[in-house]
Protein backbone atom coordinates (compact mmCIF):
# COMPACT_ATOMS: atom_id res chain seq x y z
CA UNK A 1 0.00 0.00 0.00
CA UNK A 2 1.65 3.24 -1.17
CA UNK A 3 1.21 6.55 0.67
CA UNK A 4 2.69 10.03 0.51
CA UNK A 5 3.99 9.67 4.08
CA UNK A 6 5.64 6.37 3.24
CA UNK A 7 7.32 7.85 0.17
CA UNK A 8 8.59 10.97 1.93
CA UNK A 9 9.69 9.11 5.05
CA UNK A 10 11.82 6.76 2.99
CA UNK A 11 13.02 9.47 0.61
CA UNK A 12 14.24 11.84 3.32
CA UNK A 13 14.96 9.66 6.32
CA UNK A 14 14.96 5.91 5.82
CA UNK A 15 17.50 5.50 8.62
CA UNK A 16 14.93 7.05 10.99
CA UNK A 17 11.96 5.00 9.79
CA UNK A 18 11.46 3.31 13.16
CA UNK A 19 11.33 6.66 14.95
CA UNK A 20 8.89 8.00 12.34
CA UNK A 21 6.64 4.98 12.74
CA UNK A 22 6.75 5.32 16.51
CA UNK A 23 5.81 9.00 16.39
CA UNK A 24 3.06 8.27 13.87
CA UNK A 25 1.53 5.58 16.08
CA UNK A 26 1.84 7.84 19.14
CA UNK A 27 0.07 10.65 17.26
CA UNK A 28 -2.86 8.38 16.42
CA UNK A 29 -3.15 6.96 19.95
CA UNK A 30 -2.89 10.23 21.84
CA UNK A 31 -5.26 12.00 19.49
CA UNK A 32 -8.07 9.44 19.59
CA UNK A 33 -9.58 7.65 22.60
CA UNK A 34 -11.19 5.02 20.35
CA UNK A 35 -7.77 4.14 18.94
CA UNK A 36 -6.42 3.60 22.47
CA UNK A 37 -9.31 1.30 23.32
CA UNK A 38 -8.87 -0.63 20.07
CA UNK A 39 -5.17 -1.08 20.75
CA UNK A 40 -5.86 -2.31 24.29
CA UNK A 41 -8.25 -4.96 22.96
CA UNK A 42 -5.68 -5.96 20.33
CA UNK A 43 -2.92 -6.27 22.93
CA UNK A 44 -5.04 -8.58 25.08
CA UNK A 45 -4.38 -11.29 22.49
CA UNK A 46 -1.07 -11.61 24.34
CA UNK A 47 -2.87 -12.90 27.42
CA UNK A 48 -2.20 -9.71 29.40
CA UNK A 49 -5.15 -7.71 30.74
CA UNK A 50 -4.60 -4.22 29.34
CA UNK A 51 -6.48 -1.15 30.64
CA UNK A 52 -8.36 0.75 27.94
CA UNK A 53 -7.47 4.15 29.42
CA UNK A 54 -3.71 3.97 28.87
CA UNK A 55 -1.68 7.12 28.26
CA UNK A 56 1.28 6.72 25.90
CA UNK A 57 4.63 8.51 25.88
CA UNK A 58 7.58 8.17 23.49
CA UNK A 59 11.29 7.76 24.18
CA UNK A 60 10.98 7.59 27.99
CA UNK A 61 14.38 6.82 29.54
CA UNK A 62 15.06 5.39 32.98
CA UNK A 63 18.06 5.37 35.32
CA UNK A 64 19.67 2.56 33.29
CA UNK A 65 19.56 4.66 30.14
CA UNK A 66 17.13 2.30 28.37
CA UNK A 67 14.84 4.28 26.04
CA UNK A 68 11.88 2.24 24.73
CA UNK A 69 9.87 3.59 21.83
CA UNK A 70 6.38 3.76 23.35
CA UNK A 71 5.41 3.35 27.00
CA UNK A 72 1.79 2.91 28.10
CA UNK A 73 0.82 3.94 31.64
CA UNK A 74 -2.43 3.33 33.50
CA UNK A 75 -4.37 5.88 35.59
CA UNK A 76 -1.96 5.37 38.51
CA UNK A 77 0.97 6.28 36.20
CA UNK A 78 2.32 2.72 36.31
CA UNK A 79 4.03 1.39 33.20
CA UNK A 80 2.06 -1.64 31.99
CA UNK A 81 2.88 -1.81 28.27
CA UNK A 82 6.08 -1.14 26.34
CA UNK A 83 5.96 -1.13 22.53
CA UNK A 84 9.20 -1.38 20.59
CA UNK A 85 9.15 -0.57 16.86
CA UNK A 86 11.38 -2.60 14.57
CA UNK A 87 11.96 -2.70 10.84
CA UNK A 88 15.44 -3.83 9.79
CA UNK A 89 17.52 -2.62 12.77
CA UNK A 90 19.03 -5.18 15.11
CA UNK A 91 18.45 -5.41 18.84
CA UNK A 92 20.26 -2.97 21.12
CA UNK A 93 22.34 -4.22 24.05
CA UNK A 94 19.49 -3.42 26.45
CA UNK A 95 16.79 -5.28 24.53
CA UNK A 96 14.79 -7.01 25.79
CA UNK A 97 16.05 -7.47 29.36
CA UNK A 98 16.34 -3.84 30.50
CA UNK A 99 12.81 -3.20 29.22
CA UNK A 100 11.45 -6.30 30.94
CA UNK A 101 13.01 -5.14 34.20
CA UNK A 102 10.93 -1.96 34.03
CA UNK A 103 7.75 -4.06 33.98
CA UNK A 104 8.51 -6.98 36.25
CA UNK A 105 7.45 -5.36 39.55
CA UNK A 106 3.79 -5.16 38.52
CA UNK A 107 3.80 -7.34 35.41
CA UNK A 108 2.85 -6.21 31.94
CA UNK A 109 3.60 -6.63 28.24
CA UNK A 110 6.76 -5.89 26.28
CA UNK A 111 5.75 -6.09 22.63
CA UNK A 112 8.06 -5.89 19.62
CA UNK A 113 6.29 -4.77 16.44
CA UNK A 114 8.24 -5.97 13.40
CA UNK A 115 7.79 -7.14 9.80
CA UNK A 116 6.31 -10.63 9.77
CA UNK A 117 9.27 -11.76 7.65
CA UNK A 118 11.58 -11.10 10.61
CA UNK A 119 9.69 -13.32 13.05
CA UNK A 120 11.77 -16.42 12.34
CA UNK A 121 15.07 -14.67 13.03
CA UNK A 122 14.20 -11.98 15.59
CA UNK A 123 12.03 -14.04 17.95
CA UNK A 124 14.73 -16.68 18.68
CA UNK A 125 17.17 -13.84 19.45
CA UNK A 126 14.76 -12.38 22.00
CA UNK A 127 14.24 -15.75 23.67
CA UNK A 128 18.00 -16.38 23.75
CA UNK A 129 18.64 -13.03 25.41
CA UNK A 130 15.97 -13.72 27.99
CA UNK A 131 17.73 -16.96 28.92
CA UNK A 132 21.09 -15.16 29.01
CA UNK A 133 19.53 -12.66 31.40
CA UNK A 134 18.60 -15.46 33.78
CA UNK A 135 14.89 -15.49 32.96
CA UNK A 136 12.87 -18.70 32.89
CA UNK A 137 10.73 -19.09 29.81
CA UNK A 138 7.19 -20.20 30.49
CA UNK A 139 4.39 -20.99 28.06
CA UNK A 140 5.23 -20.21 24.45
CA UNK A 141 2.61 -19.43 21.81
CA UNK A 142 3.29 -19.11 18.08
CA UNK A 143 1.02 -17.99 15.25
CA UNK A 144 1.12 -16.11 11.96
CA UNK A 145 0.66 -12.68 13.59
CA UNK A 146 1.62 -13.25 17.24
CA UNK A 147 4.45 -14.78 19.28
CA UNK A 148 4.36 -14.69 23.08
CA UNK A 149 6.21 -16.17 26.05
CA UNK A 150 5.24 -15.85 29.70
CA UNK A 151 8.09 -14.90 32.06
CA UNK A 152 6.32 -15.28 35.39
CA UNK A 153 4.51 -12.85 37.72
CA UNK A 154 2.24 -11.58 34.94
CA UNK A 155 5.15 -10.55 32.70
CA UNK A 156 4.85 -11.37 28.98
CA UNK A 157 7.21 -10.82 26.06
CA UNK A 158 5.51 -10.71 22.68
CA UNK A 159 5.97 -10.01 19.00
CA UNK A 160 3.42 -9.01 16.39
CA UNK A 161 3.45 -7.46 12.92
CA UNK A 162 2.85 -3.91 11.77
CA UNK A 163 0.17 -5.18 9.40
CA UNK A 164 -1.70 -6.84 12.28
CA UNK A 165 -1.58 -3.79 14.58
CA UNK A 166 -2.49 -1.19 11.98
CA UNK A 167 -5.03 -3.41 10.24
CA UNK A 168 -6.88 -3.90 13.53
CA UNK A 169 -6.79 -0.17 14.30
CA UNK A 170 -7.97 0.85 10.84
CA UNK A 171 -10.84 -1.63 10.76
CA UNK A 172 -12.04 -0.57 14.22
CA UNK A 173 -11.75 3.16 13.54
CA UNK A 174 -13.72 2.88 10.30
CA UNK A 175 -16.43 0.88 12.08
CA UNK A 176 -16.59 3.55 14.81
CA UNK A 177 -16.88 6.36 12.26
CA UNK A 178 -13.50 7.83 13.24
CA UNK A 179 -12.53 8.47 9.63
CA UNK A 180 -9.84 11.10 10.23
CA UNK A 181 -7.93 8.80 12.56
CA UNK A 182 -8.50 5.90 10.16
CA UNK A 183 -6.95 7.99 7.38
CA UNK A 184 -3.93 8.72 9.60
CA UNK A 185 -3.51 4.99 10.18
CA UNK A 186 -3.56 4.40 6.42
CA UNK A 187 -0.76 6.92 5.98
CA UNK A 188 1.26 5.13 8.65
CA UNK A 189 0.44 1.81 6.99
CA UNK A 190 1.98 3.18 3.80
CA UNK A 191 5.30 3.62 5.59
CA UNK A 192 5.22 0.27 7.36
CA UNK A 193 4.23 -1.60 4.19
CA UNK A 194 7.15 0.04 2.42
CA UNK A 195 9.51 -1.00 5.21
CA UNK A 196 8.03 -4.51 5.33
CA UNK A 197 8.68 -4.90 1.63
CA UNK A 198 12.27 -3.71 1.92
CA UNK A 199 13.18 -5.46 5.16
CA UNK A 200 16.17 -7.77 5.08
CA UNK A 201 15.09 -11.40 4.85
CA UNK A 202 17.65 -13.64 6.57
CA UNK A 203 19.51 -15.95 4.22
CA UNK A 204 18.52 -19.59 4.13
CA UNK A 205 21.35 -22.08 3.89
CA UNK A 206 20.08 -23.39 0.55
CA UNK A 207 20.28 -19.86 -0.90
CA UNK A 208 24.02 -19.67 -0.20
CA UNK A 209 24.96 -22.68 -2.31
CA UNK A 210 26.51 -22.57 -5.78
CA UNK A 211 23.05 -23.12 -7.29
CA UNK A 212 21.98 -19.54 -6.58
CA UNK A 213 25.01 -18.09 -8.36
CA UNK A 214 24.51 -20.57 -11.20
CA UNK A 215 20.92 -19.34 -11.68
CA UNK A 216 22.08 -15.75 -12.01
CA UNK A 217 24.67 -16.74 -14.61
CA UNK A 218 22.07 -18.75 -16.50
CA UNK A 219 19.62 -15.83 -16.59
CA UNK A 220 22.34 -13.57 -17.99
CA UNK A 221 23.19 -16.27 -20.54
CA UNK A 222 19.49 -16.43 -21.43
CA UNK A 223 19.61 -12.73 -22.29
CA UNK A 224 22.67 -13.28 -24.52
CA UNK A 225 21.32 -16.35 -26.30
CA UNK A 226 17.96 -14.68 -26.91
CA UNK A 227 19.70 -11.73 -28.58
CA UNK A 228 21.88 -14.14 -30.60
CA UNK A 229 18.78 -15.99 -31.77
CA UNK A 230 17.02 -12.77 -32.75
CA UNK A 231 20.09 -11.58 -34.65
CA UNK A 232 20.42 -14.88 -36.49
CA UNK A 233 16.81 -14.56 -37.62
CA UNK A 234 17.22 -10.95 -38.74
CA UNK A 235 15.00 -9.46 -36.05
CA UNK A 236 17.58 -7.80 -33.78
CA UNK A 237 20.26 -5.36 -34.92
CA UNK A 238 22.96 -4.74 -32.29
CA UNK A 239 25.22 -2.43 -34.33
CA UNK A 240 26.34 0.43 -32.11
CA UNK A 241 24.91 -1.29 -29.02
CA UNK A 242 26.90 -2.50 -26.03
CA UNK A 243 26.01 -4.80 -23.17
CA UNK A 244 26.07 -3.19 -19.73
CA UNK A 245 25.40 -3.86 -16.06
CA UNK A 246 23.84 -1.85 -13.24
CA UNK A 247 24.49 -1.33 -9.56
CA UNK A 248 21.50 -3.53 -8.67
CA UNK A 249 23.15 -6.48 -10.43
CA UNK A 250 21.28 -6.08 -13.71
CA UNK A 251 22.68 -7.18 -17.07
CA UNK A 252 21.26 -5.59 -20.23
CA UNK A 253 21.56 -6.00 -23.99
CA UNK A 254 20.20 -3.10 -26.10
CA UNK A 255 19.22 -3.67 -29.72
CA UNK A 256 17.18 -2.23 -32.57
CA UNK A 257 13.80 -3.92 -33.00
CA UNK A 258 12.22 -2.78 -36.26
CA UNK A 259 12.21 1.03 -35.88
CA UNK A 260 12.40 1.03 -32.09
CA UNK A 261 15.12 0.90 -29.48
CA UNK A 262 14.71 -2.16 -27.24
CA UNK A 263 16.63 -3.62 -24.30
CA UNK A 264 16.41 -7.12 -22.86
CA UNK A 265 17.83 -7.36 -19.38
CA UNK A 266 18.19 -9.51 -16.31
CA UNK A 267 16.43 -7.40 -13.69
CA UNK A 268 16.99 -8.35 -10.01
CA UNK A 269 14.83 -5.45 -8.85
CA UNK A 270 11.91 -6.57 -11.00
CA UNK A 271 12.53 -10.13 -9.85
CA UNK A 272 12.23 -9.02 -6.21
CA UNK A 273 9.06 -6.96 -6.74
CA UNK A 274 7.19 -8.88 -9.45
CA UNK A 275 8.71 -12.34 -9.33
CA UNK A 276 9.88 -12.07 -12.96
CA UNK A 277 13.67 -11.90 -13.56
CA UNK A 278 13.73 -10.73 -17.20
CA UNK A 279 12.30 -7.52 -18.65
CA UNK A 280 12.06 -6.13 -22.18
CA UNK A 281 11.89 -2.36 -22.59
CA UNK A 282 10.82 -0.74 -25.85
CA UNK A 283 10.97 2.93 -26.79
CA UNK A 284 11.50 5.12 -29.83
CA UNK A 285 14.47 4.64 -32.14
CA UNK A 286 16.67 6.48 -29.61
CA UNK A 287 15.45 4.41 -26.64
CA UNK A 288 13.25 7.25 -25.37
CA UNK A 289 9.66 6.95 -24.16
CA UNK A 290 7.25 6.71 -27.08
CA UNK A 291 3.49 7.18 -27.14
CA UNK A 292 3.28 5.26 -30.41
CA UNK A 293 5.06 2.25 -28.91
CA UNK A 294 2.89 2.33 -25.79
CA UNK A 295 -0.25 2.43 -27.95
CA UNK A 296 0.96 -0.46 -30.12
CA UNK A 297 1.66 -2.58 -27.03
CA UNK A 298 -1.70 -1.83 -25.42
CA UNK A 299 -3.03 -5.39 -25.99
CA UNK A 300 -0.41 -6.65 -23.52
CA UNK A 301 -1.67 -4.18 -20.93
CA UNK A 302 -5.24 -5.43 -21.38
CA UNK A 303 -4.29 -8.97 -20.39
CA UNK A 304 -5.03 -10.36 -16.92
CA UNK A 305 -2.58 -9.97 -15.29
CA UNK A 306 -1.29 -7.14 -17.52
CA UNK A 307 2.03 -7.59 -19.31
CA UNK A 308 2.78 -3.93 -19.87
CA UNK A 309 4.08 -1.14 -17.62
CA UNK A 310 4.29 2.31 -19.23
CA UNK A 311 6.54 4.95 -17.69
CA UNK A 312 6.29 8.53 -19.06
CA UNK A 313 10.07 9.00 -19.08
CA UNK A 314 11.58 5.52 -19.41
CA UNK A 315 9.31 3.88 -21.95
CA UNK A 316 7.29 0.67 -22.10
CA UNK A 317 8.28 -2.30 -19.94
CA UNK A 318 7.21 -5.85 -20.77
CA UNK A 319 7.94 -8.47 -18.06
CA UNK A 320 9.28 -11.59 -19.77
CA UNK A 321 8.02 -14.82 -18.26
CA UNK A 322 10.53 -17.64 -17.76
CA UNK A 323 8.81 -21.05 -17.84
CA UNK A 324 9.50 -23.47 -15.00
CA UNK A 325 10.07 -27.21 -15.12
CA UNK A 326 11.29 -27.39 -18.73
CA UNK A 327 14.64 -27.86 -20.48
CA UNK A 328 16.91 -25.00 -21.62
CA UNK A 329 15.81 -25.15 -25.26
CA UNK A 330 12.19 -24.70 -24.25
CA UNK A 331 13.07 -21.82 -21.92
CA UNK A 332 14.97 -20.07 -24.70
CA UNK A 333 12.16 -20.65 -27.19
CA UNK A 334 9.61 -19.20 -24.78
CA UNK A 335 11.64 -16.02 -24.19
CA UNK A 336 12.39 -15.58 -27.91
CA UNK A 337 8.69 -16.11 -28.63
CA UNK A 338 7.69 -13.28 -26.30
CA UNK A 339 10.10 -10.90 -28.02
CA UNK A 340 8.64 -11.98 -31.38
CA UNK A 341 5.17 -11.19 -30.04
CA UNK A 342 6.28 -7.67 -29.08
CA UNK A 343 8.01 -7.25 -32.44
CA UNK A 344 4.80 -8.06 -34.28
CA UNK A 345 2.82 -5.52 -32.26
CA UNK A 346 5.28 -2.69 -32.95
CA UNK A 347 6.04 -3.62 -36.56
CA UNK A 348 4.19 -0.60 -37.96
CA UNK A 349 5.52 1.97 -35.49
CA UNK A 350 7.30 4.71 -37.52
CA UNK A 351 11.04 5.38 -37.11
CA UNK A 352 10.52 8.11 -34.49
CA UNK A 353 7.67 7.63 -32.03
CA UNK A 354 5.96 10.52 -30.28
CA UNK A 355 7.28 10.87 -26.72
CA UNK A 356 4.78 10.33 -23.94
CA UNK A 357 5.83 13.67 -22.51
CA UNK A 358 5.20 15.58 -25.76
CA UNK A 359 7.41 16.96 -28.48
CA UNK A 360 9.62 15.12 -30.95
CA UNK A 361 11.05 11.82 -29.78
Amino acid sequence: MASLFGHLAVRFGSAQAENLATEGLHYVLEGNAEARQLLARFLEQSGVSVPTDLHFSTQVSDEDGAIPDLVGRDVSDTEVVILEAKFWAGLTDRQPNAYLTRLETRGGLLLFIAPALRFESLWPQLLHRCREGGRTLGVLTSGTTWRTVSLGEGLVLGMTSWAAVLGSLHHGLVAAGELTAASDVLQLRGLTDRMDAEAFIPFRSEELTANTGRRVLQLCALVDQTIDNLKANGLADTRGCRASGGRSGSYSRPFHLHHTGATLYFDPEGWAHRGIPLTLTVGDDRWGASRAVAEALRPLGNEIPPRLIVHPEWGSFVPVRVPAGVEWEQVLAAVVGQVHEVAELIRLVPPTGSPLTGGAG
